[in-house]
């Protein structure tokens, strides 16, 4: 995803929205609704992705799955440090992180509400 990944769909109307890629270890800080993209590893055979859900002071709240299957307290799935060094920022999680995606125009991104939900699935059994 890091090195292919250069827009993501809306499903509606399948525009497209550009992303914007931050290393880790970015002058800019994380934002909320960013992808997190993790490297391949033998535990992660096929990366991993998270969605920052917030940004608080020290650390990320994310919304993920497959990464330890738990329970959620809260509106996310786990907190991850978030250290400013040397005018940087690093997310500091156990698995390498290659750094975020940010979807720009993503203030023209709806949540997926009942009347969504009912064009994509008549749109999708006009094509099927």
């Amino acid at each position: 995803m890091w090195y292919e990944l250069d827009y993501v769909e809306r499903v509606v109307d399948e525009k497209h929205f550009s992303l914007k890629t931050y290393p880790n270890g970015s002058p800019t800080i994380p934002k909320k609704e960013s992808f997190i993209i993790y490297e391949r590893n033998s535990k992660l055979p096929f990366g991993h992705v998270a969605v920052i859900v917030d940004v608080v002071p020290g650390y990320i709240n994310v919304a993920e799955q497959n990464y330890y299957y738990y329970y959620w307290s809260n509106n996310y799935a786990r907190q991850i440090p978030l250290t400013y060094k040397n005018g940087r920022y690093y997310i500091e999680d156990y698995y390498r992180i290659y750094g975020w995606m940010e979807v720009q125009d993503n203030n023209q991104l709806k949540p997926l509400d009942a009347a969504t939900i009912k064009i994509i699935s008549t749109r999708n059994r006009v094509s099927d």
